[in-house]
């Protein structure tokens, strides 16, 4: 997965600006990636992009690429789900992050609360 962001696969400044913009309800100045984890599971793949602006606010977005699961289960429903990939962006006043648990099911959830999550598929 980490091939696809230096094959400029995903804009990702973009991404991260939306998700600054959903988080702190402004739009950032200069923002920048800090770091990016990535996480390889049997069926699915994510990567963690940690981003700040000029000014120290910081946050943070995933991107989820799946490979074998029909449905996501998060805000408490089943969704049905494609291949992806998708961004799933948690946000509120706590900094709150997404987090995943693979394993017969594919359930996501914010770190903390109080915060919404929104999940929608990447347009490549």
């Amino acid at each position: 997965m980490l091939n696809d962001l230096s094959e400029n696969k995903y804009d990702i400044i973009k991404l991260a600006s939306e998700s600054f913009f959903n988080t702190f309800n402004k739009k950032p100045e200069n923002i920048k990636i800090t770091k990016v984890k990535s996480y390889n599971y049997d069926k699915v793949d994510a990567l963690t992009v940690f981003y700040k602006d000029n000014n120290g606010n910081a946050s943070a977005f995933m991107i989820l690429t799946n490979e074998k699961y029909e449905s996501l289960y998060y805000n408490g429903q089943q969704h049905v789900i494609e291949s992806g990939p998708y961004i799933i962006d948690c946000s509120g006043s706590c900094d709150c992050h997404a987090r995943i648990y693979p394993g017969d099911d594919l359930y996501i959830e914010c770190t903390c609360s109080p915060c919404a999550m929104e999940v929608e598929e990447i347009e490549l």
